[in-house]
């Protein structure tokens, strides 16, 4: 199956801005300096230990301290629950991350990033994002084709009735492509007496003026003319 970079597709930036400001009152004998955290809210257990960001903490003295921050020094970047017994991983086991070969990996019970599962075509422009211990392939097609609007990535040429169109359009086809993307689209065009390739611009429209097709016009053919 053909893939090809969108024709165009949105983006939005969301800002957040959140402050958090705190001032201890009272006896903060039970405040531990080292731990530079709020989790020290709740109660614990003597020896447990938990995940806090990616920081792994065991309860001291009733309190949470930091035992290891983990991605700093040899340390993989990512601290993983592993059943009550928090570890340093390179990601969270049982699930899926992307590897640098922009694929997504299997992640093993052990938070080692294990078999590709799925292939990421680069080449489209798809991209491995991972949220949460879940990677996927994502690229403006696949989200363009998510929101089922008129912008898109592939289309299928028909016609329409309009008995106030110029007679001079008789015997003339033509499709407009307009790429409001940040980068350059890739248009490839095919069907009877139509084969085209041509890469479209960021933030430019062109119209693409095709030969007379009867079957086309009546709107009954069998072989529509297809773009992507």
């Amino acid at each position: 199956m053909k893939r090809f970079f969108p024709l165009t597709a949105f983006f939005a930036i969301v800002g957040l801005l959140g402050v958090l400001g705190c001032s201890p009152e009272g006896d903060d004998s039970t405040f531990n300096n080292t731990n530079n955290n709020t989790n020290n809210s709740s109660m614990c257990t003597e020896g447990q230990k938990v995940c806090f960001n990616n920081i792994i903490q065991v309860c001291a003295n009733d309190a949470w301290v930091n035992e290891t921050v983990c991605g700093t020094g040899t340390q993989p970047p990512i601290c993983d629950d592993h059943d009550g017994n928090p570890i340093c991983a390179d990601c969270v086991a049982g699930g899926t991350t992307c590897g640098d070969d922009n694929n997504v990996h299997a992640c093993d019970a052990n938070g080692n990033v294990g078999l590709v599962t799925i292939q990421c075509d680069s080449a489209a422009g798809e991209q491995c994002l991972e949220a949460n211990g879940t990677a996927n392939c994502d690229s403006p097609c696949i989200r363009a084709a998510s929101t089922k609007s008129y912008r898109g990535c592939d289309y299928w040429v028909v016609s329409t009735l309009n008995s106030q169109l110029s007679s001079l359009f008789d015997s003339n086809f033509a499709i407009v492509v307009d790429n409001s993307n940040e980068a350059d689209a890739s248009v490839t065009m095919t069907g009877p007496g139509v084969n085209i390739s041509e890469t479209i611009a960021a933030h430019t429209l062109r119209v693409f003026t095709m030969p007379f097709n009867e079957e086309i016009q009546r709107a009954g053919g069998s072989d529509p003319l297809e773009s992507g």
